[in-house]
């Protein structure tokens, strides 16, 4: 899609009334483009019958990289804590990803997947690395075959018997 984007304005692209049936309650990744510079970022809203409740904010980044890194994912624990990384490969080649997760009191575990190209891939940890329930941990992202990716993390929580009721988002530190 093209939009124009005036000097000292602003622009929110609802991805859901972009037009196309495809991206209704899809899982993106988008690859943003401009002839001047501009700043990007991704926001993300959740609720209920009632409204908004919550919501979270990632800026876009400026380059692809081969390894990076997140601080923060956290499973299970107090309030439920579900941890997603999120892979985007805007290169037209699959990569193959090793994802090490980096735990405060045992061995890193490191498991592997394949990227397809030009697409986002999402990891819910607690259903590919269930071992982790009850724990806080890192996670480094290493393309192993050298297609540049682009990683973030976002996690959800419980509180008060509501479902995700507070939620964070980080962009991946490029580490290479």
């Amino acid at each position: 899609r093209a939009h124009r984007l005036g000097p000292w304005s602003r622009l929110t692209i609802d991805v859901e009334t972009e037009g196309d049936a495809r991206l209704l309650n899809a899982a993106v990744s988008t690859t943003v483009s401009s002839d001047a510079p501009i700043a990007v970022e991704r926001a993300l809203y959740w609720g209920n019958a009632s409204g908004w409740y919550e919501g979270h904010d990632s800026f876009g980044l400026t380059e692809t990289g081969l390894t990076w890194g997140l601080a923060e994912g956290r499973s299970g624990l107090a309030f439920g804590y579900q941890t997603y990384v999120l892979i985007a490969n805007p290169s037209t080649s699959a990569a193959t990803v090793d994802v090490t997760f980096v735990r405060e009191s045992a061995a890193p575990i490191v498991k592997r997947f394949t990227v397809p190209a030009t697409s986002r891939f999402n990891i819910d940890v607690s259903s590919e690395a269930p071992e982790l329930n009850g724990e806080r941990y890192g996670v480094i992202v290493n393309s192993v075959d050298d297609v540049p990716i682009v990683i973030e993390r976002a996690m959800y929580w419980n509180s008060a018997g509501l479902l995700w009721s507070g939620g964070t988002n980080a962009t991946g530190v490029k580490l290479r």
